[in-house]
């Protein structure tokens, strides 16, 4: 048998869009079945990758600082892609991804075969865990979370300036801290029953952000969650909140609050410091019907509306 060989930096100078399945040694053909550590690192002119099937690995740094690749597809061989537990180093160039720095990068698409990984909206997960272990830095638009992944990563989509929205299933528990921090071009997020805290500056600095679903699930809201949200005018603040950190909404336009709960409820709230906006904001209590005539400072749901929200 003809061993394996491993792909690196100086058998790559021609800079391939497809990486060839095998390489010539010595008179030899031999199978590529590693791509080495920083093997096509600061390969400007590489735009899409095709790795092909029969290679198992792909080291740290393996594209490392590509800035214009767009679109790389993994095939079902490839078991092992080394990614940085401290997941927005990739954001910053550094750590040990294998696609650090690769600014232009939109998608990973995973062959439907491959057991170890699959993609979903462009993000490789782990396919034992269905953890997000990569999301490219150039990647944009909505983007549903797959469902079966149980948080979202400190840092996760930190500063994916392309990224205008995001659905979070319910299977996920927890928002980590700066999870899309910086995302100056989210406007909506919709989290979906399950999660119960959002961590510590978690949308922090996403100006555009207008429309936000919190679950009937949520607790805690972190310090600084939504600091500098400036285009935030209102909330729907489900009941089951009992804490919100300080300066969670610091530095946003909220003037309305929607709360799901009556005035006593909404008093029990532990609220920290630097929350001015929330605290003078119009607090309206949810009623499940229409209240009575003469019963103002409520709201309830109006299918006959477009928003359907009326406020008495």
């Amino acid at each position: 048998m003809i061993a394996p060989i491993t792909v690196t930096c100086g058998q790559t100078r021609r800079r391939p869009r497809t990486i060839p399945a095998s390489v010539t040694i010595g008179g030899l053909q031999r199978p590529v079945a590693v791509i080495g550590q920083k093997a096509l690192s600061n390969c400007d002119a590489l735009e899409d990758i095709t790795i092909p099937e029969g290679v198992t690995t792909i080291e740290e740094r393996a594209f490392y600082n590509c800035g214009g690749i767009t679109s790389i597809y993994i095939p079902a061989s490839v078991a092992s892609i080394a990614v940085d537990d401290r997941i927005n180093m990739m954001y910053w160039g550094f750590g040990a991804s294998a696609f650090a720095g690769c600014v232009g990068l939109a998608e990973i698409v995973v062959d439907g075969g491959n057991i170890d990984y699959y993609d979903a909206g462009g993000i490789l997960y782990d396919a034992s865990t269905d953890e997000p272990v990569c999301i490219p830095l150039g990647i944009s638009g909505h983007k549903f979370i797959a469902d079966g992944v149980t948080s979202i990563p400190s840092y996760f989509f930190k500063g994916r300036v392309g990224l205008t929205g995001v659905t979070i299933p319910s299977s996920v528990t927890s928002i980590g801290d700066g999870a899309f921090e910086g995302c100056v071009n989210l406007t909506s997020v919709t989290i979906s029953s399950g999660t119960v805290s959002i961590g510590e500056g978690a949308f922090e600095g996403c100006s555009k952000l207008t429309d936000i679903i919190l679950p009937s699930s949520l607790i805690s809201i972190g310090n600084n969650a939504f600091y500098d949200c400036g285009a935030l005018t209102s909330i729907i603040l489900p009941s089951s909140v009992t804490s919100i950190g300080d300066n969670a909404f610091y530095d946003t336009a909220l003037t309305t609050v929607y709360y799901c709960g009556d005035g006593t409820e909404f008093g029990y709230i532990a609220v920290g410091t630097g929350n001015d906006e929330l605290i003078y904001a119009d607090v309206y209590y949810y009623s499940e019907t229409r209240p009575a005539a003469g019963a103002y400072g409520y709201w309830y749901y109006d299918s006959t509306t477009m928003a359907g929200i009326k406020i008495l």
